[in-house]
């Protein structure tokens, strides 16, 4: 019994790095959630950040100002993306949330979950991190403020995103690539 899990285990790692990247058609098929959802496409970023969030989800609404500060504070070369899982959110909903939390960000309706799938995710917040090839280099967790449902620290002890990213951008291994988020469950 103890093989098999750790084989399955080990098949999981396998073939989450070699994740041979997304389908960018996926993001380029989603409903845009405005006309700018789709401005600055472009097939020449070495990384694009996609955060999985809900408008009702209250983690989501926990992290809805670093979202704000990350988007404003990358480079040319990179682009974050945010995406609002499930058939049960409409574009005014998004556009609301948005405004609400002075989100400027291009944002996407994953009505069939489709990039859900692509990506294997599971919770909002939830972020994934591809590369210029559009390859994993971190999924889960932006950090480790929420400790649980319900129960959240003064402050993050780890910022996983941000670590991971630095180690991407200096050459270096990111190491976690994985932490299991927190958050509600997509349905």
């Amino acid at each position: 019994m103890k093989i098999r899990h750790w084989l399955f285990g080990a098949v999981s790692v396998f073939l989450f790095s070699c994740n041979s990247g997304y389908d960018r058609g996926i993001l380029e098929g989603l409903e845009p959630v405005s006309e700018e959802s789709h401005e600055g496409f472009s097939k020449d970023l070495n990384a694009e950040y996609f955060f999985f969030f809900a408008p009702d989800c209250p983690v989501s609404i926990n992290y809805t100002l670093f979202l704000r500060e990350f988007s404003k504070n990358l480079s040319a070369d990179e682009k974050a993306y945010l995406i609002v899982p499930s058939p049960f959110y409409s574009k005014k909903e998004v556009v609301d949330f948005q405004e609400e939390y002075f989100l400027n960000i291009p944002s996407f309706l994953d009505p069939e979950n489709e990039l859900v799938k692509a990506f294997d995710a599971s919770v909002t917040p939830e972020v994934v991190a591809v590369d210029s090839v559009g390859k994993v280099f971190y999924q889960g967790r932006i950090d480790d403020w929420i400790e649980s449902l319900g129960v959240k620290r003064r402050s993050a002890q780890n910022n996983y995103l941000l670590k991971a990213i630095e180690n991407y951008h200096s050459g270096k291994p990111v190491d976690p690539n994985y932490v299991e988020p927190v958050g509600c469950l997509i349905e």
